[in-house]
């Protein structure tokens, strides 16, 4: 019954909802991600958050991509789009 309530919840109080490696629900704003080592990080309302190539997370303002080069790229706007270009750069 309570996970069909966090079920429901999510979506309408959080931006995203991820489960901890203790089993807790975590709800953030905008993306949410967790490292190697179970921490998870949320970005801001409207942001987004990927893992880089060795696990850290990076959170953004707004939607992040990740380059060619593994170097990961946000957008500068809340909510923002980024997309991979036709040489493999984040626009």
């Amino acid at each position: 019954m309570c996970a069909l309530a966090e079920l429901i919840a999510c979506p309408v109080l959080a931006g995203d909802c991820i489960r901890d490696t203790n089993g807790n629900v975590v709800r953030g704003k905008g993306q949410c991600m967790m490292d190697p080592y179970g921490k998870v990080f949320c970005a801001r309302e409207g942001g987004g958050a990927m893992r880089e190539q060795y696990g850290a997370v990076v959170c953004g303002i707004g939607y992040c991509p990740a380059a060619d080069t593994e170097r990961i790229r946000c957008s500068t706007r809340p909510d923002g789009g980024a997309a991979m270009g036709a040489y493999g750069k984040v626009q």
